[in-house]
This record gives structure tokens, C-alpha cells and sequence, in this order.
């Protein structure tokens, strides 16, 4: 059963789940540079050390590896509400899930196709990632409607 959320950590889940992915419009067009091979490996690493972090309830972890956007909206929660939201996210987020396709969308910016299986279903979704000061940040996680 699902629990109700405070306003506040439905915002973080906004965030962070949305219902559709959208991409940043402040990359320039033709501006998409070909990140290397180790670089894509380094923001898998990254959104993999992401779901360890929200699947163990590692709240601190877990907002040091979130886009700066999301991390300024995780400070602002209390404990409490962090503690919620992180569950809440938990509880939508499939056991497992598999990276199937990288696109980069920029020099600092590229998203996941990710597939996982929630509930007997096959979900479908997009991770948009950004790399902030040197290190590469889940900015948004959405799952195609029905997951």
C-alpha cells in the first residue's frame, strides 16, 4: 500500500520520478561532444552508487550523487520528510535494473535508457545525467506510464 507524502517530499519525488523525461534547453545544438568510452563508465558508476544509495536508505548518499537541483530541495526536508521521500522512491523503483542504451545529449550531459521489472511488469524509463563539478549526478529518473 502506498503511504501519502508530505508537499514537500511529493516535490523531491516530482524531481527525481517524473512521469515524463525531458531534456535541459540550455545545450547549444550541434554542441554535443562524444564523451569517451571512460567517461560513460564513470556516470554509470555513478548512477549505479545512485540506486545503491536509495534502495539502502543512505539519505546523505544519496543527495551527494543527485544533480545540485535536487540536492538544494533535499536540504530543504527535515529528516523525516527525506527519510519519506527516499522510501517513496524506493517503493516505485524496479529490483532491477539494466542500463540498455547511453545517448549523449552534451559534454556534461547524457541519459540512460534503463529497463527494470516492477510488480511481474517490464517498465521502461530514461536517467538524465549531469556532470557538476568534475563529477557526474543522476539530475532525473522517469519511468514510462504504467510502470
Amino acid at each position: 500500500m502506498m503511504r501519502r507524502a508530505a508537499p514537500a517530499v511529493t516535490l523531491l519525488l516530482a524531481s527525481l520520478c517524473a512521469g515524463s523525461c525531458t531534456r535541459a534547453t540550455d545545450e547549444v545544438p550541434g554542441a554535443a561532444a562524444a564523451l569517451t568510452a571512460a567517461e560513460k563508465a564513470r556516470a554509470r558508476t555513478a548512477f549505479n552508487a545512485w540506486l545503491a544509495a536509495l534502495r539502502a536508505g543512505e539519505t546523505r548518499r544519496f543527495a551527494e550523487l543527485s544533480a545540485s537541483k535536487t540536492a538544494r530541495s533535499i536540504a530543504r526536508l527535515s529528516a523525516k520528510e527525506l527519510a519519506d521521500a527516499v522510501g517513496l522512491a524506493r517503493e516505485v523503483t524496479p529490483a532491477a535494473i539494466s542500463i540498455t542504451k547511453t545517448e549523449s545529449t552534451g559534454a556534461a550531459r547524457l541519459i540512460f535508457a534503463i529497463s527494470g521489472e516492477r510488480s511481474g511488469r517490464s517498465c521502461d524509463g530514461e536517467a538524465s545525467m549531469v556532470k557538476e563539478e568534475g563529477s557526474w549526478r543522476v539530475e532525473k529518473v522517469a519511468w514510462k506510464e504504467g510502470c
